[in-house]
């Protein structure tokens, strides 16, 4: 008989202790979460709010865990998973969305024999989201009066990988390489209800809609990419980068399966076999930085660049207030051409100044045209321009206290609407504000706690393609706007603070107020929808990790 004491005694001697101990001081661990829920606001400006109006509130849980194992100094792996659950109302009674999302991914950087670094990353994520939209059919009156237009369940799947390598070649030269892949299949299936039927009239009397079209649209998208790129420095006081990317886009097993429920039969619209699409492009870019001294530095690149066209862009229809906006499964991709050059200026050893140029030129960018005033479409235009300057300042007042502004002037115009739409020619693109500013003066001391004090300002912008929608008279004076005139969403300010203190290693305390003096903005037209309104908020950090 084996004397078991004798076989495996030496397992809880100190040598093994040391050994256990060692292997998991190689190991760390961290989990985050974070949960809110709000009773929200409402949205839809008070003079034109109806019963059917409510808040928007949202209702989320978010949670990530993440281990990570170093065996040496020249090794190290990670693995991470999270999920993210949403629910949200769109201040509309009976209108929700909800959105479920897993993302697992992990990875490795090692150094290797000569000097080199190489790293790789794997992932995947499913995403799960329900959508329905109610129509107001009265928007213009009481808005008391909705029925169930479209009710949508979006199932995503993707995967892909990325790998990435550099090297210092000598002193003044380093050099990088990589490569991408990622593969997404999405579809919406989505119901169609008639406008036809009886509503739902509010006070609440809920009548059954009928489904009348039956559609599945989706397809499945890869995309591809390699990347090189030489950092050298010729001399000491300059720096000159030269890269070039390598994309292919790849979008098969496109389809759109219509039916009409009531004859069973596929409607005008059914294309089960959309043909498939793709495209190569390569991006070159060149770039350079010269210290004209220690407090001088003037720098210039030249850029290209590829998107391709999203699953949601071919695919999803979707509705915006009382706008539908179509998918397009004829999409290509946008591609940019431009430049941009800067000089920053150090006057002194706490303060910063930055100046930048840009002017870049975006060729059958996707954007969201006007059909009808209840209909749009996603569609590549000819081209866009998108210059400007920007402007920043940071100053440092002494150990604690840290003053900041930053300036852009941003006129982003159509300057070719394509043979469709020549009409847009000009035109200001949606959302993009001519005027942007920001500053924030900020004290932060680590004994007692860092406060923020910031304020925004956006100038005019417009919310569709055609620049022409606009906020009523009446909504705009109630808000204060008593001296905006014309179609676009008036300009404003807003003003922000924060507070947060660390208590402890891993505990946080934090307040805030978002647009602390309650300033009216709005957001959407069609109905007038206004942002944020004040919002206090607060609450405690806490981050779990060993090693």
């Amino acid at each position: 008989m084996v004397d078991l004491k004798t076989q495996y005694g030496n397992m809880g001697s100190p040598k093994f202790d040391f050994l256990a101990a060692d292997r998991w001081n190689k190991v760390g661990a961290l989990l985050e979460g974070s949960f809110f829920k709000t009773n929200g606001f409402p949205i839809v400006a008070p003079i034109e709010r109806g019963p059917i109006d409510n808040n928007a509130d949202v209702d989320y849980r978010n949670m990530s865990a993440k281990v990570e194992y170093t065996p040496s100094d020249r090794v190290n792996a990670f693995f991470r998973a999270g999920y993210f659950d949403e629910d949200r109302n769109n201040a509309k009674v009976g209108e929700l969305n909800d959105t479920r999302w897993t993302t697992i991914n992990g990875g490795i950087r090692a150094r290797l024999g000569d000097g080199s670094d190489l790293q790789g990353r794997v992932f995947g994520d499913i995403s799960r989201a329900h959508f329905n939209f109610l129509a107001v059919t009265n928007p213009a009156t009481t808005r008391n009066l909705v029925r169930l237009a479209t009710d949508q369940h979006v199932p995503t799947n993707a995967v892909g990988t990325t790998v990435a390598w550099n090297k210092s070649l000598n002193a003044s030269n380093v050099f990088s390489a990589g490569a991408d892949w990622r593969w997404i299949d999405g579809e919406s299936q989505e119901g169609a209800y008639s406008p036809a039927v009886p509503q739902v009239i509010i006070p609440p009397v809920t009548i059954a809609s009928v489904l009348t079209v039956q559609r599945f649209s989706g397809g499945t998208q890869q995309l591809s990419g390699a990347l090189v790129q030489d950092i050298f420095t010729p001399f000491s006081n300059l720096i000159i980068t030269l890269s070039a990317r390598v994309d292919h886009w790849r979008n098969y097993d496109g389809h759109n399966l219509e039916t009409t429920v009531s004859t069973g039969k596929p409607t005008a619209n059914n294309r089960p076999d959309i043909p498939e699409r793709s495209d190569t492009v390569v991006s070159p870019r060149a770039g350079a930085m010269y210290h004209v001294s220690d407090r001088v530095s003037i720098w210039g690149a030249a850029n290209s660049g590829f998107r391709a066209p999203t699953l949601t862009e071919l695919y999803r229809q979707f509705s915006v207030g009382a706008v539908t906006t179509r998918p397009n499964d004829q999409l290509g991709p946008e591609r940019l051409v431009g430049g941009e050059a800067g000089i920053n200026v150090a006057p002194t050893h706490n303060l910063t100044t930055r100046l930048t140029w840009f002017d870049n030129r975006v060729n059958d960018p996707v954007l969201n045209v006007t059909l009808n005033a209840t209909t749009a479409q996603k569609q590549n235009l000819g081209q866009t321009r998108i210059r400007g300057v920007q402007t920043d300042v940071e100053y440092q007042a002494g150990p604690f206290w840290r003053l900041s502004g930053a300036y852009v002037y941003d006129q982003a115009k159509v300057t070719d609407g394509g043979v469709a739409n020549a009409a847009l020619v000009g035109k200001y693109v949606p959302q993009v504000p001519l005027h942007h500013a920001t500053f924030q003066v900020a004290y932060s001391h680590p004994r007692y706690a860092t406060v923020a004090f910031s304020v925004q300002t956006l100038s005019l912008q417009y919310n569709d393609d055609q620049n022409v929608n606009f906020i009523p008279a009446p909504t705009l004076a109630e808000a204060g706007y008593n001296s905006f005139t014309g179609p676009g969403l008036p300009g404003y300010a807003s003003a922000d603070l924060t507070a947060m203190r660390g208590v402890g290693r891993n505990v946080e305390v934090f307040f805030g107020i978002q647009n602390m003096f309650n300033q009216v903005s709005f957001v959407q037209t069609n109905p007038s929808t206004t942002g944020t309104p004040r919002l206090f908020n607060g609450g405690v950090r806490v981050r779990f990790s060993a090693k």
